[in-house]
């Protein structure tokens, strides 16, 4: 599927919105020694490990909102879809959302869900020590609390996003109240996963694992002057954080096993829908790889791909619910082997960039319509 095209100049443009750009006196770096310059790659690895955090989390909630979409109007195929139904989250069966922390990462990733993840508000619920300080999110229709233990036993899938030596605490208020079917997406820094699912015995649980490149020429093409939300808008930026083996290189490289995590999360899911496994793998390949009955993809995951990764009763109607840390830790399997080809790796990522276009252009659009109200317009640009 063909990529929506960038951004127009007034948006998309690295420097046309920094009135100090081509001014050197006024740069960050000008007042540093040459000893503090040696330390400005933390500044980058720190912006470009929150750009990547987010924008994976924000298209792992895509593909298993649209999932669920999916299997809403499979169970309803006697029905005719109508706008109405179209627009009613309720009968799609919208994914529930919680985000336990709200400090530089939670915030972030609230909007980036918000306005890329086409979540709704009043699918999203966020617990932190503070509630009054998100008064921008709570105007937007977003439910903020500090009690823990309410947003977890309400959602479908819960965004960790505390310190390290704020877990056993968080834990204990939660631990009681996750549903068996929630999956636990921990951004907990310098937490595995193990301890992460021993500390809340809980079985699915999502962990991106990401490493450093040393390369410098990457480092330093890295723009840390755009926002998260603004740094999905340059393409070079985005196509780097696409959870594929082979992704661009950049700041970061992603663990090979997320994006297989990402599928068997999507598997369990379905098999939690009750969807058989025949229509799991159709709604896969039409979710991950984009084969939708429109576009051609050459190669798809197939039935025995799944069955060969682990002992499946072939009498059985649905796939079992994978153990997720199995699924991040054990050798390569077929699916593994699948994800590495180099077609498949490019159908994931136009599949991935298309999420985000889908609200630039929305955007730009929208810029285009208020271009003869510059306070609007002048808005527009920075939401």
């Amino acid at each position: 599927m063909a990529l929506a095209l960038p951004l127009e100049t007034d948006v998309d443009d690295d420097t046309s919105l920094d009135i100090t750009a081509n001014l050197e006196s006024l740069q960050f770096e000008s007042g540093l020694s040459e000893i503090e310059k040696r330390y400005l790659n933390i500044r980058t690895r720190s912006h470009a490990l929150t750009v990547y955090a987010c924008a994976q989390a924000t298209y792992f909630v895509s593909i298993l909102n649209e999932a669920r979409h999916i299997v809403s109007f499979m169970k309803q195929e006697k029905r005719r879809a109508s706008l109405k139904i179209l627009n009613d989250s309720k009968f799609l069966n919208a994914l529930k959302i919680g985000i336990i922390g709200c400090g530089r990462i939670g915030s972030q990733l609230a909007s980036c869900l918000l306005s890329f993840g086409e979540v709704s508000p009043a699918e999203l619920k966020i617990a932190t020590r503070r509630p009054e300080t998100l008064s921008d999110l709570e105007k937007r229709g977003v439910y903020c609390t500090d009690q823990c233990e309410e947003v977890a036993s309400s959602s479908h899938l819960i965004f960790l996003c505390i310190l390290p030596n704020q877990l056993p605490l968080v834990a204990e208020s939660i631990r009681n109240k996750i549903s068996p079917h929630c999956y636990i997406y921990s951004l907990v820094s310098a937490t595995p996963a193990k301890k992460v699912q021993t500390i809340l015995n809980h079985d699915l649980i999502i962990h991106p694992i990401y490493e450093f490149h040393n390369h410098t020429e990457d480092i330093s093409d890295w723009n840390v002057a755009k926002d998260v939300l603004g740094s999905f808008s340059n393409m070079r930026m985005l196509t780097q954080t696409c959870p594929t083996p082979a992704g661009e290189v950049g700041v970061i490289k992603s663990s090979e096993k997320i994006m297989e995590v990402f599928i068997y999360s999507l598997i369990n899911m379905c098999t939690q829908l009750g969807v058989n496994r025949n229509q799991t793998v159709d709604i896969l390949n039409a979710v991950v790889l984009g084969n939708d009955g429109k576009t051609q993809v050459n190669e798809l995951i197939t039935e025995n791909n799944i069955i060969r990764a682990a002992a499946i009763n072939m009498d059985e109607t649905n796939f079992p619910i994978f153990n997720l840390l199995d699924v991040a830790t054990r050798p390569a399997v077929p699916v593994t082997k699948f994800l590495r080809k180099s077609h498949v790796q490019s159908s994931i990522k136009n599949r991935y960039c298309l999420i985000f276009d889908q609200y630039l252009d929305w955007k730009k659009q929208l810029i285009k319509q208020n271009s003869n109200d510059p306070a609007k317009k002048f808005a527009l640009t920075f939401a």
